[in-house]
């Protein structure tokens, strides 16, 4: 009986030991709001983002205080659950990579790469975003 349940734990470990999870690239297709639930979290304007089948997307940010939208447009990739922003230019390169966590019709939220959740870290580390179509 012992052999049973060591055999049964060691197979259990190693099940939990794979790959992560893979994304379903398509479903990121869409408009997504940045949002958090947090009370003492507020944005004084928004951030969009429009991510095309093409591997490309545009990035709309709004600031209320200066009442002044900015939109950049850029290129992603999806590989496992990682998705890397290519943020920069040919001539100025830079990625962001940032763990999928969740990816469901209407929500997805993000972790940066090499950071954990934390109060505060909204919109750098952790991205939390609503689809709007």
């Amino acid at each position: 009986m012992k052999q049973v349940i060591t055999i049964i734990t060691i197979a259990l470990i190693f099940l939990g030991c794979g790959k992560p999870n893979r994304i379903d690239a398509s479903r990121i297709i869409g408009v997504w709001d940045e949002r958090y639930d947090d009370p003492y979290f507020v944005m004084d304007g928004y951030s969009q983002y429009t991510f095309n089948q093409d591997g490309t997307f545009s990035h709309k940010v709004y600031d209320a205080l200066s009442n002044t939208e900015i939109v950049n447009k850029y290129t992603y990739i999806i590989r496992a659950n990682v998705i890397t922003l290519n943020l920069g230019t040919a001539e100025n390169p830079k990625e962001v990579k940032y763990i999928i966590k969740k990816l469901e019709k209407k929500e997805m939220q993000w972790q940066k790469e090499g950071t954990s959740y934390r109060p505060g870290s909204y919109g750098t580390d952790f991205k939390r975003l609503v689809r709007m179509k």
